[in-house]
């Protein structure tokens, strides 16, 4: 049976990764009391079991998913990672010290009381000083410890900053923030267009005029007459008392366009780079932003409120609404508008990895020491510089978060699977010569910097739960550490 199911996946390219994803993922669906492993995790327990029956991955097939991988995290990381470089921001650096020190500590510690080879203690760091291997700590482990609900600790930071309820993919607003009625003119008869928008609010527009069934041409100095038709477009609370200032709302008119558009725009223009969102509306004059509505704003493909005092950063995604003519003549003052049919730049991204590949295999020598970046160091650093260009510049590049998502999870799951298979027959080898005292120095190379961060963000700077946790996470993204050690071990 072992033999029939080794040679089944060797003799099949590549069947080994689709059946450790399939698996893996599912076995990070399980949840063991309150704790599941997530897809990751779960592929990487699978794959170490696989890579028992002597089935490995292709090495290239592992260079290039990790290349993916960290070239995506860096290019969608690029513009907010140079914009946020601050003092406030440079005190998180603490958490890569704590790392740096106590994990070289524990792993010096180990390898002289168990004798460690070069390869061994090499791949012990570099298995502690990963992402997925602290997964289970910060999102699991650690909110039991300090008796937080992570979820509802994030709600309420989100709520702090101002944001509003959150929504699933699968769902929407049941009351659309921008809305479009039409009324007819009784109220505001004799008042030009500008002072009937002003009475009803700074995000109000009044988009068409229809007299005596005939369309007008609509400026702020256009004067309303009683049996006038309007159509007005803007914030959903605004227009509730636009019967009582306005007239009464009509059903649709033939000829009126009630639909609205959503567009998003990539913010290039200098003069916003580090503003608020309400600097941003108060430098913009009125008869400019006409018409146009901010409804979103998106940094690293996460939501931020939608409020004055949210600062923007150049790269942040903008979304607006209103109707086509007015964003098509108000947002190229803002920036770059995304092109909702390009969803990849492949021409960019391929050209990006390139050179991060090339970037890592630059060696300098320290001593007897080669040192060099890497895969994973080169193409970050390329990520990074490329995020941040096109951030600048978003006319090449686009890069729509849903791939970079898919990009980024299935190149990492991927190189875990990998790695898994790889070390499957070593574990067993390794656990025979070393026993029950590696896999527990192995949990202590991750624990010991995690927890002294974890104790340093909660207790000493005072973090809320998802930046201390988030940080800690953070720490342990070492990039460095997966380099080939001179024994070849990981």
């Amino acid at each position: 049976m072992k033999q029939a199911l080794t040679d089944l996946l060797t003799s099949v390219e590549g069947l080994v990764l689709f059946v450790c994803l399939a698996l893996g993922f599912a076995l990070g669906k399980v949840k063991f009391w309150k704790i599941s492993l997530g897809g990751v995790a779960g592929t990487l327990i699978v794959a170490i079991f696989v890579g028992m029956l002597g089935v490995t991955l292709n090495s290239q097939v592992q260079n290039i998913a990790f290349a993916m991988f960290i070239f995506t995290l860096g290019y969608m990381s690029g513009p907010s990672f140079f914009a946020s470089l601050n003092r406030t921001s440079l005190r998180y650096g603490i958490f890569t010290v704590v790392e740096v020190i106590t994990i070289l500590a524990v792993v010096a510690g180990a390898t002289l009381v168990l004798d460690l080879d070069e390869g061994t203690a090499a791949g012990l760091l570099a298995g502690g000083a990963t992402e997925s291997a602290v997964v289970l700590l910060t999102s699991q482990f650690a909110p039991a410890l300090m008796r937080v609900n992570l979820r509802d600790e994030a709600t309420k930071l989100w709520a702090k900053l101002g944001g509003g309820a959150t929504e699933e993919g699968t769902t929407t607003q049941a009351l659309p923030g921008i809305v479009g009625r039409v009324h007819e003119v009784t109220t505001a008869a004799g008042r030009t267009v500008e002072q009937a928008e002003r009475s009803l609010g700074d995000a109000v527009a009044i988009e068409q005029l229809h007299r005596g069934g005939t369309s007008l041409d609509v400026t702020p100095a256009t004067r309303l007459e009683a049996g006038d038709v309007v159509l007005l477009n803007g914030r959903r609370e605004l227009l509730l008392d636009a019967a009582e200032t306005i007239g009464p709302e009509r059903s649709g008119i033939p000829g009126m366009d009630l639909n609205l558009d959503v567009q998003q725009v990539v913010l290039t223009t200098k003069q916003y780079d580090g503003a608020t969102l309400g600097e941003l509306r108060r430098t913009i004059a009125p008869q400019r932003r006409h018409g146009a509505f901010l409804t979103g704003v998106t940094r690293l493909d996460h939501a931020l409120p939608v409020r004055d005092g949210t600062p923007i950063n150049a790269g942040d995604t903008l979304q607006f609404t209103g109707r086509a003519a007015d964003l098509n003549r108000f947002l190229p003052g803002i920036g770059f508008r995304i092109d909702p049919a390009i969803k990849m730049d492949v021409i960019a991204i391929a050209t990006g990895i390139i050179i991060g590949m090339l970037i890592g295999t630059i060696e300098i020598p320290l001593g007897s020491i080669p040192l060099s970046l890497g895969t994973g160091g080169g193409c970050l650093l390329a990520g990074l510089a490329f995020g941040w260009l096109r951030g600048r510049n978003p006319r090449h590049g686009q890069y729509h978060p849903a791939a970079a998502q898919v990009v980024k999870e299935l190149g990492l799951a991927t190189f875990i699977c990998a790695v898994g298979l790889s070390s499957g027959p070593q574990a067993v080898d390794l656990i025979a010569r070393y026993g029950i005292a590696l896999p527990i120095v192995g949990v202590l190379v991750t624990l010991i910097p995690a927890s002294i961060s974890l104790l340093v963000a909660w207790k000493l700077l005072k973090l809320p739960a998802p930046l201390a946790l988030g940080a800690v996470a953070g720490q342990q993204c070492s990039t460095p550490g997966r380099h080939r050690s001179p024994a070849g071990g990981r």
